[in-house]
């Protein structure tokens, strides 16, 4: 940005400017062609392992006991709606 340009920006305006810059080089715009395409193949792979992450998290059906008194703290209506499990 022309020097003059940016001085007569605000404090704030100046903050956001530089914002959005970072913004543009933390997702790779100043990067090679090259550093681009690996960089897309990580967010790639990231979103992969987030999507099994989070089906794995779906499918568990791990359960964990309390006894009542371990809720302490816990409002009532949610301790009923929670299932209950013989002694």
């Amino acid at each position: 940005m022309a020097d003059k340009t940016w001085e007569k920006l605000d404090h704030e305006s100046q903050r956001y400017v530089d914002k959005v810059l970072n913004d543009f080089e933390t997702g790779g715009m100043k990067l090679n062609e090259e550093g681009r395409k690996h960089l897309i193949e990580m967010e790639n792979q990231i979103h992969e392992l987030e999507e099994k992450a989070e089906a794995n998290i779906n499918e568990d059906k791990s359960k964990v006991a309390f006894k009542k008194e371990e809720l302490k703290g816990m409002s009532q209506q949610t301790i009923e709606k929670l299932e209950k499990v013989p002694n």
